[in-house]
């Protein structure tokens, strides 16, 4: 039998056989059934090979497919994870799969504990989901088989993001507003330039925090309209560096604008594609060390054109395969909304892709490719 390969959970697959046994064994518990069937939240059933053998009511909401249509199938599978589309062993052979709390879970129960993780899920639309999975193993007749139940938390994960930005970030910053300009008031005239060009960066940087978790919210709620226009390529990355020149200085780090083509324009959103660049701009200052540099750059190949943003620093390997989810972030918890929205916005709105490359010997650049012409 050809096994396919696998770099994290085994590949296997139970023979037909098998699955309809185990399935027809797990409807004989009427008990069992009925109790999973009263859950609100979605329940599966799977086998040694984490293969779904039933599922619950709560499916058709959740998932959009009946028990007929996940039967067989693995959780990333039903739930439409581009990971389990993206590695031919399917649901939980793929390296970003060593990361999932999903995954996580089911091989935990079937060690015979039971486990409750946190799972991002990433959608080949685009789209992320914050879950919460927990599970247990129950032996039915000759098999031990996982009860696992999926509440998807994506609300609670936004409610804490909320209060990190507007309860944390954007009071710490009013705060700093509001101390210097009450310095303004025993200021001699030599201060008072210092502390005003002070005071603008730090308004500056409050407002920037509001305008970006609203875009945030209007593109998360699919409330967001697309605008069109010719942008000049110099003059993006122009604004988004001159935003995020203040920080940089503040952080000792150098801002270099590199291999901008004169006299290109791109058809695309302006506002959306000011704050990607800004997004990754702010992202590499602030992992980068004093007395270091950030390269900022755009390039046009065919009919597409390609901005960057390079720093020295490198990510670990496990931050790489989590780096576009939305509760992911190397800063904290809750802070991951930076790459994830640069994803989002790209991917969703502007017609574009993102890729990144990271190492010790190279640094870490993102690129953002987006068509020249919006068909």
């Amino acid at each position: 039998m050809h096994e396919e390969p696998t770099r994290f959970a085994p590949a296997e697959r139970a023979s037909p056989e098998d699955l309809g046994r185990q399935a027809e064994a797990v409807r004989d518990q009427a008990l069992l059934l009925e109790v999973l069937s009263t859950v609100p939240d979605l329940v599966l059933v799977l086998n040694a090979q984490r293969e779904v053998v039933f599922a619950n009511h709560a499916l058709a909401e959740f998932a959009g497919l009946t028990e007929e249509e996940a039967f067989g199938l693995r959780p990333g599978e039903l739930m439409g994870c581009v990971h389990a589309e993206n590695n031919t062993g399917g649901c939980g052979t793929g390296e970003a799969c060593r990361t999932c709390g999903s995954v996580a879970a089911i091989l935990a129960a079937s060690q015979g504990e039971e486990a409750e993780r946190e799972a991002g899920l990433s959608l080949a639309s685009g789209k992320n989901m914050d879950l919460r999975v927990k599970t247990r193993q129950i032996t039915v007749g000759q098999d031990h088989l996982t009860v696992m139940t999926v509440k998807d938390i994506g609300h609670e994960k936004r409610r804490k993001v909320l209060e990190r930005i507007f309860f944390h970030d954007v009071l710490n910053t009013a705060g700093g507003v509001q101390g210097l300009a009450s310095l303004l008031r025993g200021a001699g005239e030599a201060q008072v330039r210092t502390i005003t060009d002070m005071l603008e960066m730090s308004a500056g940087q409050l407002v920037d925090e509001i305008r970006a978790h609203r875009l945030l919210t209007a593109v998360e709620g699919d409330e967001y309209e697309v605008s069109v226009e010719g942008v000049p390529v110099g003059r993006v990355v122009s604004e988004a560096v001159g935003t995020y020149t203040p920080l940089a200085r503040t952080n000792g780090v150098t801002m270099q604008v590199v291999g901008t083509p004169p006299d290109v324009e791109v058809e695309t959103d302006h506002t959306m594609l000011n704050r990607v660049l800004g997004n990754l701009i702010k992202n590499a200052v602030e992992a980068s060390g004093a007395g270091t540099s950030v390269l900022v750059g755009a390039g046009t190949k065919d009919d597409r054109v390609e901005f960057w943003v390079s720093n020295t620093g490198s990510m670990s390997a496990d931050a790489q395969l989590q780096v576009f989810k939305r509760s992911f972030s190397t800063k904290g918890d809750g802070r991951g909304l930076g790459t994830y929205s640069v994803k989002l916005f790209t991917e969703r709105y502007l017609d574009g892709d993102v890729s990144f490359d990271s190492s010790d010997e190279h640094g870490t650049t993102f690129r953002v490719r987006l068509p020249l012409n919006r068909a």
